[in-house]
């Protein structure tokens, strides 16, 4: 169990428990919180074995864990880190590129920031030509706007 867990969080069915309190952002207003909701569906409707019902039930019971739902990600950041949480936001983003994160993204099929990680996974992701906003703008806002 790693440092900073008091409440023991290790998979989706601990989010559902009762006394955990959870800030995701409202899927309606925001494109980023739809993944929070269409990843939560899917992977109970995998632990259901298929069984919507069940799916749903699952998706009702995490959102009466929401104890604020903000608007976007970055209302729902912002709430987190003013709840008293701000290390452990930190913690969660530097375990999230760590080493160990960056494997558990790939085996996840996610693909990884880590340029080794993603190299040792490479079979799993189709060949794509990625770029950044640097890339074709230069930058964030684009000197033309």
């Amino acid at each position: 169990m790693r440092k900073g867990n008091p409440k023991h969080l290790k998979t989706w069915d601990d989010l559902i428990k009762p006394g955990i309190d959870i800030v995701p952002a409202n899927s309606k207003t925001s494109g980023g919180a739809r993944w929070t909701y269409l990843a939560a569906y899917e992977q109970a409707l995998k632990a259901m074995d298929g069984n919507d019902a069940k799916a749903k039930e699952y998706i009702t019971k995490f959102y009466k864990n929401v104890s604020v739902l903000d608007s976007g990600a970055r209302g729902a950041t912002t709430t987190f880190i003013e709840r008293g949480t701000e290390k452990v936001a930190e913690a969660y983003l530097n375990y999230l590129y760590s080493d160990e994160g960056q494997e558990i993204t790939a085996k996840n099929f996610y693909r990884p920031r880590n340029a080794a990680i993603l190299k040792k996974h490479e079979s799993q992701y189709a060949k794509v030509d990625l770029f950044t906003i640097d890339d074709v703008f230069g930058g964030w806002p684009p000197a033309c706007c």
